[in-house]
């Protein structure tokens, strides 16, 4: 299936580990084969040029990671005026970030992918709104405001030739419709109704309308109802920070996290939904952790934007419009120092960097812990 999608994806994290001859080499170029292993239906390419515009038209579809804000800006620009998909992710720690602009029109034919729902008609009932009773053989699955369509009903045939109608009032074996039918002929027998999905069209801001109007939030956890709004700001702190810096905040640095929060303070006090209030331990946690990347937040923001690269491509299910934040802030130990984060040059700094060595530790011993319990007990088999 994904053969035919003309997209361009770039990858940050693939589950399969690289070897020792790969190094040396361009993450692109060595990731290629292993990326191909997964589905061999797929065409799998890298490439090495620099990237233009005249690039970026070869493809319907793109997804951009480890992208500058000015970078993205001009990017998403282009890609707004020419009718192509743009994706953004970002992974900062613990925190995440995706954005999708799919054009000024862009036309979702199945908003939920369900197939249209059926009901057989039992009984009609006259009135200035028609009652319609379905057969009891289960319970209806329209909701109020559903089009509908009847066909084959006998003895008002104007059901029939009637343009989709919404329903209301929907209960589990009847709903009603706004149609007099006082002076229509009695019903007879017979009638189907068949639930009408109409096109929706999405009007998508280009990235630089949307920051300063985002819109509503995909919630991720109604827990944290006011994150969303939060990290939006703190994102925009981060390309500040690092426009300035040239670099991410470093994990547990004071003076790093106090300049990145002078970043959100400025934006917030520019901005025409400020926020009255902000959560500095958030946003410090935020900073911390902003150089690093973790597999497991890789994984799931990965599934994400590979859903809407098909949600693009295909028109199928409502695409995520426009901002989604996530955070896993809960996972991080409290009260980590500079030096609990400090890097040990070994492949799992940037987990340390964001949990800490004594954790990381726990979870190698962890590991151990597992393994030597699975040996002894493949000697007490034997």
């Amino acid at each position: 299936m994904l053969s035919s999608i003309n997209s361009f994806v770039t990858i940050r994290r693939i589950s399969h580990s690289l070897a020792q001859d790969d190094i040396g080499s361009k993450r692109a170029d060595a990731c290629v084969a292993r990326l191909q292993e997964l589905n061999s239906s797929v065409q799998v390419a890298a490439s090495s040029e620099p990237l233009s515009e005249s690039f970026l038209k070869n493809f319907s579809v793109v997804v951009f990671t480890d992208l500058g804000m000015d970078d993205a800006l001009d990017y998403n620009d282009f890609c707004h005026k020419n009718g192509i998909a743009f994706i953004k992710a970002e992974i900062r720690g613990v925190f995440s970030s995706v954005f999708c602009d799919f054009g000024d029109e862009f036309v979702v034919n199945d908003v939920d992918g369900e197939e249209p729902f059926s009901a057989i008609v039992a009984a009609i009932t006259p009135g200035k709104t028609t009652l319609i009773n379905c057969t009891d053989d289960e319970r209806l699955h329209f909701q109020d405001g559903d089009l509908i369509k009847f066909s084959e009903v006998k003895g008002i045939p104007t059901l029939n030739e009637m343009e989709p109608v919404k329903v209301k009032n929907v209960k589990a074996h009847s709903f009603e419709i706004d149609v007099d039918s006082t002076d229509m002929p009695a019903y007879e027998t017979g009638g189907i109704i068949e639930q009408v999905k109409l096109s929706k069209t999405l009007n998508f801001k280009p990235l630089r309308e949307a920051l300063s109007d985002p819109g509503e939030f995909l919630m991720s956890d109604f827990a944290k109802f006011d994150r969303p709004q939060l990290l939006h700001l703190g994102f925009q702190a981060l390309a500040a920070f690092q426009k300035g810096k040239g670099r991410f905040p470093q994990p547990g640095d004071d003076e790093d996290a106090a300049e990145f929060l002078n970043y959100a303070k400025k934006i917030n006090e520019a901005s025409s939904g400020s926020i009255e209030e902000l959560n500095e331990d958030v946003l410090k946690a935020l900073a911390s952790g902003s150089s690093s990347e973790i597999s497991p937040m890789a994984a799931m923001i990965g599934g994400v934007v590979g859903q809407e690269v098909l949600k693009a491509t295909s028109g199928k299910f409502h695409p995520l419009f426009q901002f989604f934040y996530f955070d896993s802030l809960e996972s991080v130990p409290k009260g980590l120092s500079k030096e609990e984060l400090a890097p040990t040059g070994s492949r799992y700094d940037e987990q340390i960097a964001v949990f800490g060595i004594s954790h990381q530790k726990k979870l190698e011993n962890l590991n151990g812990h597992y393994i030597r319990e699975a040996e002894d007990q493949t000697l007490v088999e034997q």
